[in-house]
Protein backbone atom coordinates (compact mmCIF):
# COMPACT_ATOMS: atom_id res chain seq x y z
CA UNK A 1 0.00 0.00 0.00
CA UNK A 2 1.02 3.40 -0.87
CA UNK A 3 2.13 4.98 2.38
CA UNK A 4 1.29 8.54 1.17
CA UNK A 5 -2.96 6.93 1.15
CA UNK A 6 -2.58 5.30 4.40
CA UNK A 7 -4.09 8.53 6.22
CA UNK A 8 -6.99 8.52 3.76
CA UNK A 9 -8.33 4.87 3.86
CA UNK A 10 -8.02 5.05 7.78
CA UNK A 11 -10.21 8.65 7.76
CA UNK A 12 -12.29 6.69 5.50
CA UNK A 13 -12.56 3.97 7.85
CA UNK A 14 -12.66 6.66 10.76
CA UNK A 15 -16.16 7.79 8.78
CA UNK A 16 -17.99 4.77 8.70
CA UNK A 17 -17.55 3.70 11.98
CA UNK A 18 -19.13 6.68 12.68
CA UNK A 19 -21.73 7.19 10.40
CA UNK A 20 -22.31 3.23 11.80
CA UNK A 21 -23.18 4.42 14.76
CA UNK A 22 -25.42 7.18 13.77
CA UNK A 23 -27.39 4.72 11.94
CA UNK A 24 -27.53 2.25 14.53
CA UNK A 25 -28.66 5.14 16.86
CA UNK A 26 -31.38 6.33 14.38
CA UNK A 27 -32.96 2.65 14.22
CA UNK A 28 -33.67 2.47 17.82
CA UNK A 29 -30.19 0.59 18.98
CA UNK A 30 -26.51 1.28 19.54
CA UNK A 31 -23.40 0.05 18.23
CA UNK A 32 -22.22 -1.49 21.72
CA UNK A 33 -25.82 -3.08 21.51
CA UNK A 34 -25.50 -4.86 17.92
CA UNK A 35 -21.87 -5.89 18.74
CA UNK A 36 -22.69 -7.34 22.38
CA UNK A 37 -26.18 -9.15 21.25
CA UNK A 38 -26.72 -12.12 23.12
CA UNK A 39 -26.56 -15.42 20.87
CA UNK A 40 -27.70 -18.62 21.82
CA UNK A 41 -26.59 -22.15 19.76
CA UNK A 42 -25.73 -25.55 20.17
CA UNK A 43 -29.24 -26.31 20.91
CA UNK A 44 -28.95 -29.99 22.34
CA UNK A 45 -32.03 -32.32 23.95
CA UNK A 46 -31.28 -35.25 26.84
CA UNK A 47 -32.03 -38.76 25.53
CA UNK A 48 -36.06 -38.49 27.42
CA UNK A 49 -36.66 -35.54 25.96
CA UNK A 50 -37.20 -34.03 29.11
CA UNK A 51 -33.94 -31.39 29.09
CA UNK A 52 -32.91 -29.18 26.84
CA UNK A 53 -29.54 -27.20 27.16
CA UNK A 54 -27.62 -24.68 24.60
CA UNK A 55 -24.97 -22.60 24.43
CA UNK A 56 -25.27 -18.86 25.41
CA UNK A 57 -22.98 -15.91 24.24
CA UNK A 58 -24.00 -12.90 26.43
CA UNK A 59 -21.61 -9.84 26.23
CA UNK A 60 -18.23 -12.12 25.03
CA UNK A 61 -19.30 -14.54 28.02
CA UNK A 62 -20.02 -17.98 26.73
CA UNK A 63 -21.94 -20.67 29.60
CA UNK A 64 -24.10 -23.45 29.21
CA UNK A 65 -28.14 -22.86 29.70
CA UNK A 66 -30.30 -25.46 30.62
CA UNK A 67 -34.64 -25.70 30.40
CA UNK A 68 -36.24 -28.80 32.23
CA UNK A 69 -40.12 -29.88 31.51
CA UNK A 70 -42.84 -29.18 31.36
CA UNK A 71 -41.95 -25.48 32.18
CA UNK A 72 -38.94 -25.51 30.16
CA UNK A 73 -37.51 -22.36 31.82
CA UNK A 74 -34.35 -21.58 31.21
CA UNK A 75 -31.56 -21.31 33.80
CA UNK A 76 -27.80 -20.78 33.45
CA UNK A 77 -25.73 -23.53 34.65
CA UNK A 78 -21.78 -22.81 34.38
CA UNK A 79 -20.15 -18.92 35.37
CA UNK A 80 -17.94 -17.98 32.96
CA UNK A 81 -17.88 -14.65 33.71
CA UNK A 82 -15.09 -13.15 31.58
CA UNK A 83 -15.34 -12.25 28.18
CA UNK A 84 -11.97 -13.96 27.17
CA UNK A 85 -13.06 -15.90 23.50
CA UNK A 86 -13.13 -18.97 24.63
CA UNK A 87 -15.27 -21.03 22.96
CA UNK A 88 -17.80 -23.65 24.60
CA UNK A 89 -18.37 -26.29 21.86
CA UNK A 90 -19.32 -30.42 21.27
CA UNK A 91 -22.06 -30.11 24.27
CA UNK A 92 -23.61 -33.62 24.79
CA UNK A 93 -26.21 -34.94 27.70
CA UNK A 94 -25.03 -38.51 29.67
CA UNK A 95 -27.77 -41.10 28.76
CA UNK A 96 -29.48 -40.06 31.83
CA UNK A 97 -29.52 -36.48 31.51
CA UNK A 98 -27.71 -35.44 35.10
CA UNK A 99 -24.78 -34.75 33.43
CA UNK A 100 -23.51 -32.59 30.31
CA UNK A 101 -19.91 -32.68 28.77
CA UNK A 102 -18.59 -29.91 26.65
CA UNK A 103 -15.13 -28.61 25.16
CA UNK A 104 -13.69 -25.25 26.74
CA UNK A 105 -11.64 -23.40 24.43
CA UNK A 106 -10.73 -23.49 20.46
CA UNK A 107 -8.77 -25.94 18.45
CA UNK A 108 -5.19 -25.79 18.18
CA UNK A 109 -3.85 -24.44 14.74
CA UNK A 110 -1.34 -26.46 12.59
CA UNK A 111 1.77 -25.51 15.38
CA UNK A 112 -0.49 -26.88 17.77
CA UNK A 113 -1.08 -23.03 19.73
CA UNK A 114 -4.64 -23.00 21.31
CA UNK A 115 -6.47 -19.63 21.09
CA UNK A 116 -5.72 -17.09 23.24
CA UNK A 117 -7.76 -14.34 21.82
CA UNK A 118 -7.70 -12.33 25.52
CA UNK A 119 -3.45 -13.04 25.85
CA UNK A 120 -3.89 -14.40 29.24
CA UNK A 121 -0.81 -15.36 30.76
CA UNK A 122 -1.60 -18.63 31.80
CA UNK A 123 -2.14 -19.55 28.64
CA UNK A 124 -4.83 -21.97 27.44
CA UNK A 125 -5.77 -25.01 26.83
CA UNK A 126 -9.03 -27.20 24.86
CA UNK A 127 -10.21 -29.40 27.97
CA UNK A 128 -13.38 -31.26 28.21
CA UNK A 129 -15.33 -30.74 31.24
CA UNK A 130 -18.37 -31.97 32.88
CA UNK A 131 -21.13 -30.39 34.92
CA UNK A 132 -24.09 -31.48 36.65
CA UNK A 133 -27.19 -30.26 35.62
CA UNK A 134 -28.98 -30.91 38.53
CA UNK A 135 -26.21 -28.96 41.08
CA UNK A 136 -24.12 -26.96 38.21
CA UNK A 137 -20.93 -28.11 39.64
CA UNK A 138 -18.64 -28.04 36.62
CA UNK A 139 -15.87 -31.19 37.38
CA UNK A 140 -12.45 -30.76 35.22
CA UNK A 141 -11.71 -34.26 32.53
CA UNK A 142 -8.87 -33.67 30.75
CA UNK A 143 -7.14 -32.06 28.02
CA UNK A 144 -9.09 -32.80 24.31
CA UNK A 145 -12.23 -32.70 22.34
CA UNK A 146 -15.30 -34.94 21.04
CA UNK A 147 -16.63 -36.23 23.90
CA UNK A 148 -18.86 -39.39 24.27
CA UNK A 149 -20.67 -41.03 27.37
CA UNK A 150 -20.14 -44.77 27.67
CA UNK A 151 -24.07 -46.27 27.01
CA UNK A 152 -24.30 -47.02 30.52
CA UNK A 153 -23.54 -43.25 31.35
CA UNK A 154 -21.09 -44.73 33.89
CA UNK A 155 -17.58 -43.08 31.68
CA UNK A 156 -16.96 -40.32 29.52
CA UNK A 157 -14.28 -41.03 26.52
CA UNK A 158 -12.58 -38.31 24.37
CA UNK A 159 -9.97 -37.91 21.79
CA UNK A 160 -6.49 -36.58 22.84
CA UNK A 161 -3.66 -36.79 20.56
CA UNK A 162 -5.36 -38.31 17.89
CA UNK A 163 -6.09 -41.36 20.51
CA UNK A 164 -9.55 -42.33 22.41
CA UNK A 165 -8.83 -41.40 26.14
CA UNK A 166 -11.50 -42.76 29.02
CA UNK A 167 -12.00 -41.19 32.57
CA UNK A 168 -15.58 -42.12 35.07
CA UNK A 169 -18.03 -40.12 35.78
CA UNK A 170 -17.92 -38.77 39.63
CA UNK A 171 -19.95 -39.58 42.41
CA UNK A 172 -22.67 -37.30 43.72
CA UNK A 173 -20.62 -36.90 46.72
CA UNK A 174 -17.07 -36.34 44.72
CA UNK A 175 -16.22 -33.03 43.16
CA UNK A 176 -13.28 -34.98 40.49
CA UNK A 177 -13.20 -37.30 37.35
CA UNK A 178 -11.48 -40.20 37.59
CA UNK A 179 -7.46 -39.66 36.21
CA UNK A 180 -8.13 -40.16 32.48
CA UNK A 181 -6.22 -43.38 30.75
CA UNK A 182 -5.99 -43.93 27.05
CA UNK A 183 -8.49 -46.62 25.67
CA UNK A 184 -5.71 -48.53 23.36
CA UNK A 185 -2.96 -48.11 21.21
CA UNK A 186 -3.40 -48.20 17.20
CA UNK A 187 -1.76 -46.97 14.31
CA UNK A 188 -3.19 -43.68 12.71
CA UNK A 189 -6.06 -41.43 14.13
CA UNK A 190 -8.74 -42.42 15.88
CA UNK A 191 -11.62 -40.63 14.70
CA UNK A 192 -15.66 -40.41 15.05
CA UNK A 193 -15.97 -43.30 17.75
CA UNK A 194 -19.44 -45.03 18.15
CA UNK A 195 -20.55 -47.58 20.57
CA UNK A 196 -22.85 -50.41 19.58
CA UNK A 197 -26.22 -50.35 20.96
CA UNK A 198 -25.64 -52.92 24.02
CA UNK A 199 -21.95 -50.88 24.65
CA UNK A 200 -19.95 -54.02 24.36
CA UNK A 201 -17.81 -52.84 20.73
CA UNK A 202 -16.64 -49.47 19.97
CA UNK A 203 -16.72 -48.79 16.44
CA UNK A 204 -13.85 -46.24 15.26
CA UNK A 205 -12.26 -44.57 11.88
CA UNK A 206 -8.51 -45.32 11.71
CA UNK A 207 -7.61 -42.65 9.79
CA UNK A 208 -3.82 -43.22 7.92
CA UNK A 209 -3.32 -40.03 5.61
CA UNK A 210 -4.30 -40.98 2.50
CA UNK A 211 -6.41 -44.00 3.40
CA UNK A 212 -8.32 -44.80 6.01
CA UNK A 213 -10.07 -47.93 7.76
CA UNK A 214 -12.89 -48.91 10.14
CA UNK A 215 -12.29 -50.59 13.02
CA UNK A 216 -13.93 -52.22 15.91
CA UNK A 217 -12.82 -52.17 19.36
CA UNK A 218 -13.82 -54.71 21.98
CA UNK A 219 -13.09 -54.00 25.81
CA UNK A 220 -14.02 -57.32 26.93
CA UNK A 221 -11.11 -58.86 24.92
CA UNK A 222 -9.26 -55.81 24.20
CA UNK A 223 -9.16 -56.96 20.54
CA UNK A 224 -9.16 -54.84 17.71
CA UNK A 225 -11.06 -55.83 14.12
CA UNK A 226 -10.94 -53.97 11.30
CA UNK A 227 -13.47 -54.08 8.67
CA UNK A 228 -12.87 -54.66 4.79
CA UNK A 229 -9.59 -52.87 5.08
CA UNK A 230 -8.81 -51.47 1.66
CA UNK A 231 -6.84 -48.40 -0.26
CA UNK A 232 -9.78 -46.23 0.35
CA UNK A 233 -10.59 -44.26 2.38
CA UNK A 234 -13.37 -45.45 5.02
CA UNK A 235 -15.53 -43.03 6.93
CA UNK A 236 -18.73 -42.74 9.07
CA UNK A 237 -19.36 -46.32 11.03
CA UNK A 238 -22.70 -46.56 12.06
CA UNK A 239 -24.48 -49.43 14.15
CA UNK A 240 -27.91 -50.85 12.95
CA UNK A 241 -30.55 -50.54 15.58
CA UNK A 242 -29.50 -54.70 16.48
CA UNK A 243 -25.68 -53.75 16.55
CA UNK A 244 -25.31 -56.38 14.07
CA UNK A 245 -24.44 -54.70 11.26
CA UNK A 246 -22.22 -51.59 10.42
CA UNK A 247 -23.39 -49.14 7.65
CA UNK A 248 -20.30 -46.67 6.47
CA UNK A 249 -18.91 -44.48 3.66
CA UNK A 250 -16.16 -45.12 1.02
CA UNK A 251 -14.77 -42.97 -0.19
CA UNK A 252 -12.94 -43.89 -3.94
CA UNK A 253 -8.84 -43.22 -3.95
CA UNK A 254 -8.70 -42.87 -7.59
CA UNK A 255 -6.57 -40.79 -9.97
CA UNK A 256 -7.07 -37.19 -9.53
CA UNK A 257 -10.11 -35.71 -11.74
CA UNK A 258 -10.55 -31.68 -10.93
CA UNK A 259 -13.99 -30.32 -11.77
CA UNK A 260 -14.31 -26.76 -13.21
CA UNK A 261 -13.29 -25.03 -9.75
CA UNK A 262 -10.19 -27.51 -9.33
CA UNK A 263 -12.36 -29.62 -6.87
CA UNK A 264 -11.13 -32.54 -6.55
CA UNK A 265 -14.01 -34.68 -7.16
CA UNK A 266 -14.60 -38.31 -4.96
CA UNK A 267 -16.71 -41.15 -6.22
CA UNK A 268 -18.20 -42.62 -3.03
CA UNK A 269 -20.36 -45.25 -2.15
CA UNK A 270 -22.25 -46.83 1.23
CA UNK A 271 -21.04 -50.85 2.48
CA UNK A 272 -23.11 -52.32 5.03
CA UNK A 273 -20.50 -55.10 6.76
CA UNK A 274 -21.48 -57.81 9.04
CA UNK A 275 -19.71 -57.36 12.47
CA UNK A 276 -19.07 -60.87 13.25
CA UNK A 277 -18.13 -62.57 10.12
CA UNK A 278 -16.57 -59.25 8.42
CA UNK A 279 -18.30 -60.00 5.06
CA UNK A 280 -20.07 -57.12 3.62
CA UNK A 281 -21.23 -55.79 0.06
CA UNK A 282 -21.84 -52.55 -1.41
CA UNK A 283 -25.35 -51.02 -1.29
CA UNK A 284 -25.15 -47.57 -2.93
CA UNK A 285 -22.54 -45.76 -5.43
CA UNK A 286 -22.35 -42.79 -6.93
CA UNK A 287 -21.88 -41.32 -10.15
CA UNK A 288 -18.64 -40.16 -11.49
CA UNK A 289 -19.73 -36.92 -12.67
CA UNK A 290 -19.43 -33.39 -10.61
CA UNK A 291 -22.32 -33.43 -8.94
CA UNK A 292 -22.08 -37.03 -7.54
CA UNK A 293 -18.76 -35.82 -5.93
CA UNK A 294 -18.66 -36.66 -2.05
CA UNK A 295 -19.26 -33.46 0.20
CA UNK A 296 -19.58 -32.94 3.76
CA UNK A 297 -23.49 -31.67 3.92
CA UNK A 298 -24.61 -29.33 6.90
CA UNK A 299 -26.35 -32.45 8.73
CA UNK A 300 -23.60 -32.97 11.04
CA UNK A 301 -23.55 -37.25 12.09
CA UNK A 302 -26.84 -37.73 10.37
CA UNK A 303 -25.63 -37.26 7.06
CA UNK A 304 -25.64 -41.50 6.52
CA UNK A 305 -28.31 -43.08 9.85
CA UNK A 306 -29.98 -46.26 10.23
CA UNK A 307 -33.81 -45.68 9.62
CA UNK A 308 -36.50 -48.21 11.06
CA UNK A 309 -37.80 -50.42 8.57
CA UNK A 310 -33.96 -51.87 8.11
CA UNK A 311 -33.19 -48.59 5.97
CA UNK A 312 -30.49 -46.22 5.29
CA UNK A 313 -31.33 -42.34 4.67
CA UNK A 314 -28.24 -40.77 3.55
CA UNK A 315 -27.68 -37.55 2.35
CA UNK A 316 -26.52 -36.73 -1.32
CA UNK A 317 -25.64 -33.95 -4.18
CA UNK A 318 -26.39 -35.66 -6.77
CA UNK A 319 -29.27 -33.50 -8.30
CA UNK A 320 -27.29 -30.31 -7.45
CA UNK A 321 -29.30 -29.98 -4.33
CA UNK A 322 -28.72 -31.39 -0.98
CA UNK A 323 -31.01 -34.16 -0.28
CA UNK A 324 -31.81 -36.92 2.05
CA UNK A 325 -32.45 -40.43 0.18
CA UNK A 326 -33.65 -44.06 1.54
CA UNK A 327 -32.32 -47.16 0.91
CA UNK A 328 -33.09 -50.92 2.12
CA UNK A 329 -30.17 -51.76 4.33
CA UNK A 330 -29.29 -54.71 1.91
CA UNK A 331 -29.75 -52.86 -1.00
CA UNK A 332 -31.91 -51.79 -3.86
CA UNK A 333 -33.94 -49.31 -5.56
CA UNK A 334 -32.65 -45.65 -3.84
CA UNK A 335 -36.47 -43.43 -2.85
CA UNK A 336 -35.85 -39.70 -2.71
CA UNK A 337 -36.85 -38.29 0.52
CA UNK A 338 -36.63 -34.48 -0.60
CA UNK A 339 -36.76 -34.27 -4.44
CA UNK A 340 -36.93 -30.30 -5.62
CA UNK A 341 -34.99 -27.04 -5.86
CA UNK A 342 -34.26 -26.64 -2.65
CA UNK A 343 -32.02 -27.84 0.32
CA UNK A 344 -32.29 -29.55 3.32
CA UNK A 345 -29.94 -29.30 6.51
CA UNK A 346 -29.90 -29.63 10.49
CA UNK A 347 -31.53 -33.15 10.52
CA UNK A 348 -33.03 -34.85 13.81
CA UNK A 349 -34.11 -38.52 14.39
CA UNK A 350 -37.64 -38.96 15.65
CA UNK A 351 -36.75 -42.11 18.49
CA UNK A 352 -38.45 -44.34 16.63
CA UNK A 353 -36.20 -43.42 14.14
CA UNK A 354 -39.45 -43.94 11.44
CA UNK A 355 -39.08 -39.82 10.46
CA UNK A 356 -36.60 -36.89 10.67
CA UNK A 357 -36.88 -33.18 11.33
CA UNK A 358 -35.17 -31.21 9.12
CA UNK A 359 -34.61 -27.05 7.69
CA UNK A 360 -35.37 -26.52 4.54
CA UNK A 361 -36.20 -23.30 2.38
CA UNK A 362 -38.74 -25.38 0.41
CA UNK A 363 -41.07 -23.25 -1.16
CA UNK A 364 -39.59 -20.44 -0.07
CA UNK A 365 -35.85 -20.01 -1.22
CA UNK A 366 -35.12 -16.54 1.57
CA UNK A 367 -36.16 -18.59 4.77
CA UNK A 368 -35.55 -21.72 6.66
CA UNK A 369 -38.17 -23.50 8.13
CA UNK A 370 -38.83 -26.88 9.91
CA UNK A 371 -40.33 -30.22 8.10
CA UNK A 372 -41.48 -33.99 8.68
CA UNK A 373 -39.61 -36.30 6.32
CA UNK A 374 -40.74 -39.70 6.73
CA UNK A 375 -37.68 -42.32 6.20
CA UNK A 376 -39.88 -44.80 4.28
CA UNK A 377 -40.79 -41.73 1.35
CA UNK A 378 -43.91 -39.44 0.98
CA UNK A 379 -44.17 -35.88 0.52
CA UNK A 380 -42.51 -34.15 3.20
CA UNK A 381 -45.03 -32.31 5.82
CA UNK A 382 -44.52 -28.82 6.50
CA UNK A 383 -44.37 -27.88 10.57
CA UNK A 384 -43.38 -23.68 10.44
CA UNK A 385 -44.48 -21.09 8.41
CA UNK A 386 -43.88 -17.45 7.85
CA UNK A 387 -41.63 -14.87 8.19
CA UNK A 388 -39.29 -16.59 10.55
CA UNK A 389 -36.15 -18.48 10.27
CA UNK A 390 -36.38 -21.98 12.01
CA UNK A 391 -33.50 -23.98 12.09
CA UNK A 392 -31.73 -26.70 14.19
CA UNK A 393 -34.66 -28.81 15.81
CA UNK A 394 -34.81 -31.45 18.68
CA UNK A 395 -37.34 -33.28 19.59
CA UNK A 396 -38.47 -33.34 22.99
CA UNK A 397 -41.45 -34.43 25.16
CA UNK A 398 -41.50 -37.76 24.26
CA UNK A 399 -41.50 -37.58 20.74
CA UNK A 400 -44.45 -34.96 21.06
CA UNK A 401 -42.80 -31.68 21.13
CA UNK A 402 -39.93 -29.54 19.22
CA UNK A 403 -37.03 -27.26 20.64
CA UNK A 404 -36.15 -25.04 17.41
CA UNK A 405 -33.60 -22.42 17.07
CA UNK A 406 -36.01 -19.12 15.99
CA UNK A 407 -35.24 -15.92 14.45
CA UNK A 408 -38.29 -13.57 14.26
CA UNK A 409 -38.89 -11.63 11.13
CA UNK A 410 -38.62 -7.85 10.57
CA UNK A 411 -42.38 -7.21 11.33
CA UNK A 412 -43.98 -7.00 15.32
CA UNK A 413 -46.21 -9.96 15.84
CA UNK A 414 -48.17 -10.25 18.80
CA UNK A 415 -48.31 -12.78 21.81
CA UNK A 416 -50.70 -14.37 23.63
CA UNK A 417 -50.51 -12.46 26.81
CA UNK A 418 -50.64 -9.67 24.38
CA UNK A 419 -46.87 -8.21 24.79
CA UNK A 420 -45.20 -7.26 21.26
CA UNK A 421 -42.52 -9.71 20.31
CA UNK A 422 -40.13 -7.23 18.40
CA UNK A 423 -38.35 -7.59 15.93
CA UNK A 424 -34.55 -8.47 15.66
CA UNK A 425 -33.60 -4.97 14.15
CA UNK A 426 -35.97 -3.19 17.08
CA UNK A 427 -34.67 -5.79 19.87
CA UNK A 428 -31.10 -7.12 19.43
CA UNK A 429 -31.34 -8.92 22.88
CA UNK A 430 -34.30 -11.29 21.11
CA UNK A 431 -31.36 -12.07 18.59
CA UNK A 432 -32.05 -16.45 18.06
CA UNK A 433 -34.67 -16.88 20.43
CA UNK A 434 -35.54 -20.71 20.95
CA UNK A 435 -38.94 -22.13 20.90
CA UNK A 436 -40.36 -24.73 22.58
CA UNK A 437 -43.88 -25.84 20.25
CA UNK A 438 -46.06 -28.38 22.17
CA UNK A 439 -49.03 -27.47 18.98
CA UNK A 440 -46.44 -30.04 16.66
CA UNK A 441 -48.24 -33.69 18.09
CA UNK A 442 -45.38 -35.75 16.35
CA UNK A 443 -45.64 -37.58 14.43
CA UNK A 444 -49.38 -37.63 13.51
CA UNK A 445 -49.74 -33.53 13.34
CA UNK A 446 -51.18 -32.36 9.80
CA UNK A 447 -51.35 -29.06 10.50
CA UNK A 448 -48.73 -26.15 10.68
CA UNK A 449 -47.19 -24.84 14.15
CA UNK A 450 -49.50 -21.43 13.71
CA UNK A 451 -49.65 -20.94 17.48
CA UNK A 452 -48.42 -17.55 18.95
CA UNK A 453 -45.69 -16.62 20.99
CA UNK A 454 -44.91 -15.85 24.21
CA UNK A 455 -41.68 -13.54 24.95
CA UNK A 456 -39.84 -14.58 27.93
CA UNK A 457 -36.62 -12.55 28.72
CA UNK A 458 -34.44 -13.94 31.46
CA UNK A 459 -31.42 -11.80 32.02
CA UNK A 460 -29.23 -13.57 29.03
CA UNK A 461 -31.82 -14.21 26.72
CA UNK A 462 -35.28 -14.99 25.49
CA UNK A 463 -36.96 -18.65 25.47
CA UNK A 464 -39.97 -18.96 23.70
CA UNK A 465 -42.97 -21.11 23.56
CA UNK A 466 -45.46 -21.60 20.53
CA UNK A 467 -49.08 -22.17 22.49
Amino acid sequence: MNFHRRPLYFLLLLSLIIVSASVARGNGFTLEQVLSSPFPSDLIASKSGDRIAWVFDYLGKRNIWVAEAPAFKGRQLTNYDRDDGQEITETVFSPDGNWIAYVHGGPPNTDKEIPNPSSDTAGAKQEVLLVNVRSGATVKVGEGHSPLFSPRGDRVMFLREDHLWSSTIPAASVRAAGPAKKMFEVRGEVEDPSWSPDGSRLAFVSARGDHSFIAIYEPGSSQIKFLEPSVDRDIAPRWSPDGKRLAYIRLFNVVDTLAADKERLIPWSIRVVDVVNGIGKEIWKSGSGEMDSFAPLPMGENQIQWAAGDRIVFGSEQDGWAHLYSIAGGGGQVTALTPGNYEVENVTWSTDRSFVIVASNKGDINHRHLWKVNAAGGEPQQLTSGGSIEMYPVIIGAGKQLAFSSIPSNSLSKSAGGEVCHAVARKPHLWGCFRVSPACHLPSSTDHCRARMVCSVYSCGCLTYAL
